[in-house]
């Protein structure tokens, strides 16, 4: 007795059934005389050698098993991944599946854009253990100590401190009073449609529907900007006539990927977070954090330059760069500059995190470490780290957070601080 397939649902059957056991189709002696000679034919005989051929060729160059399953993403996806959280200074947002925004934490400067606000920064009033829901669906949020979002229209809203003019509505306090000008809610920047956005310390950046680059608040150097002669910091103002694909609104300086894939940054360079003119590939991905910056290029190989006095950029050693080094010789699909850490996730989803270890962030006893080291073995979508707390989501969508929780920032209805991640929702 011989054994055939089933032409329709592929099973192995006896050539004597007169029907497919799993499918019901009746077999006809025309079909199991058909399958019989194709196995014979040249055909059949020549996909088998190729099947052979390519099963050894992945054995000798090693191009199947882990590398194969690599999957390098494009910049659209990685935003994608991590437009839906934002961990700040002593505060966090996040959007959740049905696209509601809320935030939680430190609201002194109206940073939660619920309406409120501290008076000082002596007020215990601000602290917000639990997270607060904002009006309206969103697509984007990004918060430092400015706050930004893209609602679900399109339209750019911020709020928080806005001394320097960072919420972008054309007004502005005394630069050294913190609560001289205040916007405790969300407010729309002009009509128009966008894209990104990225809210910074002191200013923030985003890049409208037709892909042009605008700033605000306290941003240099000014020559940056496309009319150098009628710059209001205080409202968006345009950056040359370039097309660009992603921003990142750091501390003191700015980085930026434009649509042919170069990078480019600028402001403060005092520990070489520029990159000093040597960002000559093609990059996927760019952040930049306190004063130093992380980017993954085109082929998934991440790099990091600037400051490097805790190990945050991850290659080893404690000398600061103005050129990148490359971080191992593994393939990533985001990082996340902050402080002084740096996180970011393999392509294989797996989360890792190096540099200064303050409140347990890391997971080692160690004040700090110079090279990635895995937090847990759970899967991650996208991560967002602030001075001394992280948030992630999982792959299940579920959101944990740990770290200083004097402010109630890591969203768990405690100031209890964690050294291992919480889940919040």
């Amino acid at each position: 007795m011989a054994l055939i397939k089933c032409p329709d649902c592929g099973k192995d059957i006896s050539t004597l059934a007169k029907n497919c056991p799993s499918c019901g189709r009746p077999m006809k002696n025309n079909e199991e005389l058909e399958y019989e000679n194709d196995k014979l034919s040249g055909d059949f005989i020549t996909q088998k050698l190729i099947t052979i051929f390519l099963i050894l060729s992945c054995v000798i160059i090693s191009s199947c098993g882990k590398d194969s399953e690599i999957e390098i993403l494009d910049t659209a996806e990685i935003i994608e991944l991590s437009k839906r959280l934002a961990a700040a200074a002593f505060h966090t947002c996040a959007i959740k599946t049905d696209d509601t925004l809320y935030c939680w934490g430190d609201n002194r400067t109206g940073k939660l854009g619920i309406g409120t606000t501290a008076k000082s920064n002596f007020d215990n009033s601000a602290k917000r253990v639990i997270p607060m829901k904002l009006n309206g669906l969103w697509k984007r949020v990004s918060s430092r100590e400015l706050s930004c979002g893209i609602k679900q229209d399109d339209t750019l809203w911020c709020w928080g401190q806005n001394n320097y003019g960072q919420v972008g509505n054309g007004t502005s306090g005394d630069s050294k009073d913190a609560f001289s000008n205040i916007q405790p809610e969300p407010v729309m920047l002009g009509n128009e449609k966008w894209n990104y956005v990225s809210a910074g310390v002191y200013h923030g950046c985003g890049i409208k529907s037709d892909k042009s680059l605008w700033c605000w608040g306290l941003i240099e150097p000014y020559d940056r900007f496309d009319d150098k002669t009628n710059i209001d910091f205080t409202m968006p103002n345009k950056i040359g006539g370039d097309k660009w694909n992603l921003v990142s609104s750091g501390n003191v300086h700015t980085c930026g990927i434009k649509s042919d894939g170069t990078l480019e940054c600028w402001g403060d360079n005092e520990y070489g977070q520029l990159g000093n003119n040597s960002l000559v590939e093609k990059w996927l991905w760019v952040s930049a954090g306190n004063r130093h910056t992380c980017g993954i290029k085109n082929d998934g190989s991440l790099w990091c330059w600037g400051r490097n006095n805790y190990g945050q950029p991850g290659d080893g050693k404690k000398n600061d760069s103005n050129v990148p080094v490359r971080v191992g010789e593994d393939k990533w699909k985001m990082v996340e500059a902050g402080q002084e850490l740096t996180c970011g996730i393999m392509t294989n989803n797996t989360l890792w995190c190096w540099g200064r270890n303050r409140f347990g962030l890391i997971g080692i006893e160690s004040e700090s470490s110079l090279i990635p080291n895995k937090i847990g073995e759970y899967t991650w979508k996208t991560v967002s780290l602030a001075a001394f707390h992280i948030c992630g989501i999982r792959n299940n969508n579920s959101l944990w957070c740990w770290g200083r929780n004097s402010f109630g920032q890591l969203g768990d209805a405690t100031i209890i601080d964690r050294q291992e991640p919480v889940k919040i929702w």
